[in-house]
């Protein structure tokens, strides 16, 4: 990625606040490596103001102070100005309220329809307990089927489990992490934790092992993620 305009005062804020790379920060702020060299080479026409706010919020700065730097100003024309005003950190407090309303609105539904996703698991999620207490034979097939809603959400989320469980994969430091030690890129390695992504953003990696538990049967990997 090319040296952007910007790079030296968001180096120096990235050390103060423990983030040692681009990449790192792009992770933190859950942004795609477009929108982070947008970020670099101050092209705010490319940006959602989400996305600035996640920037800002990684950097652990107020949004104001990411935008003074990267010279979001009244030189830069009136439509900006017009677009900063419609931000919750910029509004009058009427117009505020409106917008936290909303927000509380958008939560509620967001929350219902996920309910509503998992509502086969949370109601059969505590008889099912109950009966692995009091049946501890009985064979955990009978329990996955209630877990199926849960692949539901994370697809409509648009969110990918990275690896398959004893899945043989060759160690990656993007997608995986070691359960102990060290490992070097390309070691044979086995999934113990799937991880999962969105996108190019990695969510939470994959935990990985040199070896599995006994009596497991390592599975073929397709490719390597």
């Amino acid at each position: 990625m090319s040296e952007g305009h910007y790079d030296q005062q968001l180096r120096a804020r990235m050390a103060e606040v423990g983030i040692p790379s681009w990449a790192a920060l792009q992770q933190r702020a859950g942004i795609s490596r477009r929108a982070m060299h947008s970020i670099r080479h101050s092209m705010i026409e490319r940006l959602r103001w989400s996305q600035l706010r996640e920037v800002a919020k990684a950097l652990e700065w107020p949004l104001p102070v990411l935008l003074r730097l990267l010279s979001l100003s009244a030189d830069n024309g009136a439509d900006e100005i017009a677009n900063l005003a419609l931000t919750p950190s910029f509004t009058t407090p009427q117009a505020r309220q409106s917008h936290d309303t909303q927000h509380d609105t958008q939560a509620e539904t967001f929350q219902t329809d996920s309910f509503r996703t998992l509502q086969l698991l949370l109601t059969q999620y505590p008889s099912a307990c109950k009966l692995a207490q009091t049946k501890p034979d009985l064979p955990a097939k009978n329990l996955v089927a209630l877990f199926r809603p849960l692949e539901t959400l994370l697809a409509d989320w648009g969110i990918q489990p990275i690896g398959q469980v004893w899945q043989a994969v060759d160690f990656d430091p993007v997608l995986h992490q070691p359960d102990q030690g060290s490992m070097r890129p390309g070691d044979p390695v086995f999934v113990r934790y799937v991880g999962y992504q969105r996108g190019d953003q990695i969510l939470c990696p994959a935990k990985v092992s040199r070896t599995l538990p006994s009596g497991a049967i390592p599975q073929e990997s397709k490719n390597h993620s």
